[in-house]
């Protein structure tokens, strides 16, 4: 008996996990003792997910960068830790067979805590999300494989939801620091955020433009060029465009596609220009890629609902799947503020944003969007030191979209378009603007048949007024059919509402049985 299969999107397991890890560090024999922490910022990502015998195994990997002031001569230096941890998720009734599973982490904060001028205590706190998947469809039966029953067949539109990833990737820039500015004795300090800015379907695969938000400090030299009388710092920032793609196949263009680009690892350091002068910041990072793919799909079923022409025997099921309900884009306004009474800064000299989205939340038939902006603010005390304020302001923006949200799902895509810090009555004004890319996804439930026998040595007599569906092949004619049926073409016409003799497409004709 043929069957065809339902495609399913269905979240079968989600969980949200908060992680708190901490571990002793040594810094390298090349760097200078420290004499005090001045931030701690770090970065984490997933790697080797397994599930197997009921657990979602993975490793969660983070990378945390401090920047501290060097006992030798109080310049800032920074330096970066490594490290890994095995972590296990139980979950229960769900075999591994027919599971997709999906595990992704951010650092939602890091701290770095001076033990000796050598050693650090590095704690850091990440917000886990694991997702499984069903990966089988659902095999339902297809009433093509049975030509001598009456089947009252119908259309649904089912979902498929994909989880395509990339492997790592290398991308390398440079740019020439302003003219203003002197010269680099030294990178002391840089962050590197990644964005998505759109993504889409074109031929077979998935394309992407994003940028990467540079943030960095450096320690000049003054005329006399010695490593004596740099004292000063600078602070740069600059966004560098980059795009990408990797193979989709068999994915429609008409596909809903969310991206996430996921920051590896990165390095910042000085370069010569042209003339011998250090005036150039070169950067070289690895990220991955993950995307889901919303698409919807025609499929055929039959429902319980049959009349046929011998004995037969059925079996009903009802199945639930979720399918593509709705997508669309929003821009969203953020306000808040820091305080920072414990570092009494005077001038706010630059500035690093990233936003970090936890979903979407119905209330009082409304959508907001939801999740936390963190902030940290590079200036400088009254005693022109280099201060660093860390922060997060929590988010919950409305969204103004039409999706009605009863029963449905939201999977988001966020990036931050522009973040604005002034220094305002003893705190920090925080003023943002976000990108926000939602695709909705609804419950659906269906009774189709899933097993279906004829028994052809038990005719039925049949009754006035009953129809027979039939599905024609490339061969068939309206007088091949009528002749097959006893029943004139006009008569089959105007049944089935068609205009002309030619059957046109896969379609299926109704013929009344008088």
């Amino acid at each position: 008996m043929d069957k065809f299969s339902i495609p399913t999107c269905s979240a079968i397991f989600q969980s949200r996990v908060e992680y708190k890890d901490a571990s002793d560090f040594f810094l390298p024999d090349f760097a200078q003792s420290s004499a005090r922490v001045i931030s701690a910022d770090g970065f984490s990502y997933v790697s080797n997910v397994i599930f197997e015998d009921g657990f979602l195994k993975f490793t969660l990997n983070t990378t945390v960068k401090v920047a501290y002031l060097s006992e030798q001569n109080g310049y800032i230096k920074s330096v970066f830790f490594p490290f890994s941890k095995e972590k296990s998720l139980e979950v229960r009734g769900i075999s591994g067979e027919d599971a997709l599973p999906d595990v992704c982490a951010v650092c939602v904060y890091a701290c770095a805590k001076q033990k000796s001028p050598r050693n650090f205590e590095i704690t850091v706190g990440n917000h886990v999300n694991a997702s499984i998947y069903s990966k089988n469809d659902v095999a339902v039966f297809n009433p093509e494989g049975v030509s001598d029953a009456e089947l009252h067949s119908e259309k649904i539109t089912a979902s498929e939801h994909g989880l395509f990833f990339d492997y790592p990737e290398s991308v390398s820039f440079e740019t020439p620091i302003d003219e203003n500015m002197p010269h680099i004795a030294e990178i002391a300090d840089s962050s590197l955020i990644l964005s998505v800015e759109n993504s889409y379907i074109s031929g077979e695969k998935i394309k992407y433009r994003a940028k990467a938000s540079l943030s960095c400090v450096f320690r000049g030299q003054n005329a006399v060029d010695s490593e004596e009388s740099a004292a000063n710092y600078v602070y740069f920032s600059k966004d560098f465009p980059f795009e990408g793609s990797f193979d989709a196949i068999c994915v429609p263009e008409s596909a809903q596609v969310l991206t996430k680009l996921t920051l590896l690892e990165y390095d910042c350091s000085s370069l010569f220009d042209p003339y011998g002068e250090s005036r150039i910041i070169g950067v070289n990072m690895r990220y991955s890629v993950k995307s889901d793919v919303f698409f919807s799909v025609e499929k055929e079923f039959s429902d319980d609902g049959y009349s046929p022409l011998y004995e037969c025997t059925s079996k009903s099921e009802t199945y639930s799947y979720e399918r593509l309900s709705d997508a669309f884009e929003e821009k969203c306004t953020i306000s808040g503020a820091l305080r920072y009474d414990s570092v009494p800064l005077v001038s706010i000299n630059s500035h690093q944003a990233q936003i970090l989205p936890s979903g979407v939340e119905v209330s009082d038939d409304k959508l907001f969007f939801t999740g936390k902006l963190y902030v940290t603010v590079c200036g400088t005390d009254e005693k022109g030191e280099a201060r660093f304020v860390s922060g997060s302001i929590p988010v919950r923006a409305p969204i103004q979209s039409s999706v009605l949200p009863a029963n449905k799902k939201f999977f988001t895509e966020c990036s931050l378009l522009f973040c604005d810090a002034v220094l305002q009555n003893g705190e920090i004004s925080i003023n943002a603007e976000i990108y926000l890319k939602c695709v909705a996804v609804e419950k659906a439930k269906i009774i189709a048949l899933s097993d279906f026998e004829v028994n052809y040595d038990s005719p039925k007599q049949m009754r006035k007024n009953e129809y027979v569906l039939y599905y024609p092949d490339e061969n068939d004619t309206l007088w091949s059919i009528g002749k097959k049926y006893e029943v004139p073409v006009s008569v089959i016409k105007s049944e089935n509402s068609m205009e002309s003799d030619v059957i046109k497409g896969r379609k299926v004709i109704k013929i009344p049985m008088k």
